[in-house]
Parts: structure tokens; C-alpha cells; sequence
């Protein structure tokens, strides 16, 4: 068991404390703050980008679990959620001032990865 301060963390506490400092860290290292950004593959870097950086996030997926995690941390009404298919997007280009995507990539067929990436990197 680890602790920090005064108080005892379990491992599973631990390691969702570390896994937050880094995805706030990424955000951190991307300069988000204040911006407009879509969130392909829906998860916990949409829910921090809103919180902690002011961020305006649209958040896709084509699931609606992420949308559920936002609303237990009361912050569904700061994400826009919309069902999309990242290889098929509907906005215009230059809609967003950043584009995130954590974890989702592993969910495209290894066909599309790269196109996927190409198609939304300037």
C-alpha cells in the first residue's frame, strides 16, 4: 500500500492517480487550455480537458458509456457528445483547435489507422 499525505492509497488508487497526472500532463505539453477540442474515442482526457483546462469539448464515439462517466463527475453539460465515426467526420475542417484521441486508434482495423491519422494531422 502506498500513501500520500496523510492518507493511505490502495494500489488501484494509486494507479488511477498516476494515469490522471499523465493524461494531464499531455494535455499540459499540448498547450489546450482555452481551446476548441474533439475527442475521438470518448474518455477521461474529455472530461479533464473540460474540468481542469477550460477546454470546449466535443467528444465523439459511437458508443455512449463516456457520456456516463461525464455525468458521474458532473460534467456532462460542459461536453458535447455526438455519435461519429472518426473516419467519417462531418464537421469542416478548422472546426477544432485540437484534436485528441487516447486509446481509440487500437479500435480501428489496422487498415485505417494510418488514414485515420493522416486525414486529421495538418
Amino acid at each position: 500500500m502506498s500513501t500520500f499525505g496523510s492518507h493511505a492509497a490502495s494500489e488501484n488508487e494509486t494507479f488511477h492517480l498516476l494515469v490522471t497526472i499523465a493524461r494531464r500532463s499531455r494535455l499540459w505539453r499540448g498547450k489546450v487550455k482555452n481551446k476548441t477540442l474533439l475527442d475521438i474515442g470518448t474518455g477521461p482526457l474529455a472530461t479533464i480537458a473540460a474540468r481542469d483546462f477550460n477546454c470546449q469539448v466535443t467528444s465523439i464515439d459511437v458508443s455512449k458509456e463516456a457520456q456516463k462517466e461525464a455525468e458521474r463527475a458532473g460534467l456532462a453539460q460542459e461536453i458535447n457528445f455526438e455519435k461519429e465515426d472518426a473516419n467519417n467526420l462531418s464537421y469542416q475542417d478548422g472546426a477544432f483547435d485540437v484534436m485528441i484521441s487516447y486509446g481509440a486508434l487500437h479500435h480501428n482495423p489496422p487498415g485505417k489507422r494510418r488514414k485515420l491519422i493522416e486525414k486529421h494531422i495538418e
